[in-house]
């Protein structure tokens, strides 16, 4: 099993939207996630936040359409996770090799002026999928993209490469449907966090896709609370009161 991300996870604007990005992110990790794709919303509070972040839970955020304008990728642009196969009698396989990699509508500046660093830009996601990763077919079994954006540019990102077998959308979640011409699988889930979507991949011995089954899970107050999860929100909650009283301090002088 994998958790993933497609990516508009972080809080933009408002005084605290750097704290709430933040434990997101470290709830999610928490919960096992294998891979958070960044999209042009992680960067409304620059880009050091999010190093910062990196390197705080040793995690690091995947990207392969982001980079500074001397071309050096600001993340890891692909990732290989391989997956054993556990609670079956007699697997057709022992280890499945699933290929990550994320994607982004294009943005020529992804900096705000106020923020002084190193200007970042989203390149074209289309050219990006034709021309950097169709290898990532040789080295695994499973592609997996995490793309958030419009889906016309999902629609040509699918159309221009048959390499890619499943699809996480985020940004224009509310457009998931197959694509004519693809068999790419897509799946999303409805914003706000009310929901958990899953997909099941049923696989041959060949580890060819053979069937999939979608899910859309709501999420429900019955479920008992985690106690770290518990920590988590009061330490959030203190964070906020102590960056509040804060800001009260430095306006008053």
């Amino acid at each position: 099993m994998m958790q993933l991300d497609a990516g508009g996870f972080s809080k933009g604007y408002g005084p605290t939207a750097q704290i709430q990005t933040e434990y997101l992110v470290r709830g999610l990790l928490s919960l096992g996630y294998d891979a958070l794709n960044l999209s042009h919303k992680e960067f409304y509070k620059g880009s050091a936040l999010l190093k910062k972040i990196e390197k705080e839970n040793k995690f690091n955020f995947l990207s392969s359409s982001i980079y500074y304008e001397n071309g050096k990728a600001f993340a890891q642009p692909s990732m290989i996770k391989t997956l054993s196969a556990k609670g079956i009698d007699s697997p057709p396989f022992k280890k499945l090799k699933v290929a990550l990699f994320g994607l982004c509508d294009q943005k020529d500046k992804l900096l705000h002026r106020s923020v002084n660093e190193s200007q970042l830009k989203s390149i074209d996601p289309v050219l990006a999928a034709a021309e950097l990763f169709p290898d990532l077919r040789k080295k695994s079994d499973i592609v997996v993209l995490l793309y958030h954006g419009k889906y016309k540019r999902l629609e040509a990102i699918l159309k221009s490469t048959k390499w890619i077998d499943v699809v996480i959308l985020g940004g224009e979640y509310y457009s998931a449907r197959s694509v004519v011409g693809s068999d790419a699988i897509i799946v999303s889930t409805p914003s706000l966090g009310k929901h958990l979507s899953s997909v099941t991949l049923t696989i041959d011995s060949q580890k060819r896709i053979l069937s999939h089954e979608k899910r859309s899970i709501a999420l429900s107050e019955d479920v008992e609370e985690d106690e770290r999860f518990l920590q988590f929100v009061q330490d959030f909650e203190k964070e906020k009161k102590e960056h509040a009283k804060s800001r009260t301090k430095t306006t008053s002088r």
